[in-house]
């Protein structure tokens, strides 16, 4: 079969996954759904002679719908308009008038929910012979991979399909997952295997899980490491303009950034302190967590509630905005990392990306992500973890020296590199009609 030449073919982007949390909040994506629309933008962007289309998957038809580009730009100005600030204008609307700036953002989204109909007569899918689709978000959701089994088989369409791993972790840890997300990904799993994509992965951790876990076939999957920059806004510096840093604004603090679950391990931050408290007394610092609650914190709930929040040194910020996050990461003393197992490790970055150390678990990718720049303890090891905070707390010099040095030598990845490594991958894998097998 000859197909298309490179210029000719169609890279189709899904933008379910994103789409999904334009539609519950006026914030920037973060986490999977802030990878699909950074990469998502640069391909927009891309000066390479490809076309770029987007689609998302119908769950309630089955079908996949082509989003076209004014309608991409309309979701994302609305996104940016549900809280209808930026910079210190958020946070101050934020801190004034925080139940009226909820309300709006409620009718905002459900204004938006509304405008996902699904539109009458589409075809079931857009697609062309020798055309790409690219999953970069939740491949195990909506049956997804099961549509596109039956779109290359059923119909004969010649559709390239590649997907974004991010992690393997319902396969590796699946008490710490939502069990409805570990049936999701056994569920799915024959179908993504059947489908024959060319995968590629987030971290060489991440390769070497997908390798054993998912396509042992493979002789490998490459890596795209994703991009870190993180857009600071020099105007708030100041935890003062935020009413959620009141009760520890005038006190130094560690910073743990990330979604309140058992799989990051606050619970171990937690004991460390109490530790702390008996070795360094009133030195020990503020414990700040910043993320929005998750699944399965019944045993973190008790630790709070056991000793009322650390008697009054454990604080918690949810759900903060990017201006606040920011002016958090830029006032901590150090972050702290502990999570049992990553695909990649975002916060590490962002933490360096801060010119401020992270001192992290010692487990999966997070090696990767830290390098010679993080401090690391030894896995879920409470005594390793609090003798080298102990070291770090009591050494601002130290400290100092630290924080210098990332200043002088980290070098973030832009989102930039991410897609012209991303695009390159793909434009070489799609060479061959398959993915290559191993010989081993």
């Amino acid at each position: 079969m000859t197909l298309p030449d490179e210029k000719h073919r169609t890279w189709w982007f899904d933008i379910t996954t994103l789409l999904k949390q334009l539609s519950h909040r006026g914030e920037r994506p973060k986490g999977i759904t802030r990878v699909v629309f950074e990469l998502l933008n640069q391909a927009l962007i891309s000066d390479e002679e490809i076309i770029v289309k987007m689609v998302r998957f119908d769950e309630r038809t089955g079908n996949f719908v082509e989003i076209t580009k004014p309608e991409y730009e309309r979701w994302i100005a609305h996104n940016a308009k549900a809280g209808n600030f930026t910079g210190r204008a958020e946070a101050i609307a934020r801190k004034r008038l925080p139940t009226a700036v909820k309300i709006m953002e409620r009718l905002q989204s459900r204004r938006f929910e509304r405008s996902l109909t699904v539109r009458n007569n589409e075809p079931a899918h857009p697609f062309g012979e020798g055309d790409i689709y690219i999953c970069l978000g939740a491949w195990w959701h909506l049956n997804l991979m099961a549509g596109l089994r039956a779109i290359r088989e059923k119909e004969n369409v010649d559709l390239r399909i590649v997907v974004l791993i991010h992690d393997c972790i319902p396969l590796l840890l699946p008490n710490m997952c939502l069990d409805k997300v570990v049936i999701a990904w056994n569920k799915q799993l024959h179908d993504l295997r059947a489908a024959s994509p060319i995968l590629v992965a987030n971290s060489q951790n991440t390769s070497r899980d997908a390798l054993d876990l998912i396509r042992p076939d493979l002789d490998r999957i490459p890596v795209v490491r994703m991009g870190d920059q993180f857009k600071i806004d020099a105007n708030i510096c100041s935890l003062d303009d935020f009413s959620e840093t009141d009760a520890f604004s005038a006190r130094p603090y560690v910073l743990i950034v990330g979604t309140i679950e058992a799989r990051k391990n606050h619970v171990l931050a937690i004991r460390a302190w109490r530790e702390l408290k008996g070795r360094i007394g009133s030195a020990m610092p503020e414990l700040v967590f910043a993320g929005s609650w998750g699944w399965n914190t019944n045993e973190l709930r008790h630790e709070v509630a056991a000793d009322n929040y650390l008697d009054g040194h454990l604080h918690i910020v949810e759900a903060p905005s990017d201006a606040l996050l920011s002016t958090l990461y830029l006032n901590a003393i150090f972050t702290l990392y502990p999570s049992h197992y990553e695909g990649w490790g975002l916060p590490v970055r962002e933490s360096l990306c801060h010119g401020r150390i992270c001192l992290t678990a010692r487990n999966s990718a997070l090696p990767e992500a830290g390098g010679n720049l993080a401090q690391y303890f030894e896995n879920n090891d409470l005594k390793s973890l609090v003798d080298t905070l102990e070291g770090l707390i009591s050494n601002p010099a130290r400290r100092r020296r630290l924080n210098e040095r990332i200043e002088r030598e980290f070098q973030p990845i832009d989102w930039r590199s991410s897609w012209e490594d991303l695009a390159r991958h793909i434009q070489t894998s799609t060479d061959s009609p398959e993915p290559i097998a191993s010989t081993r």
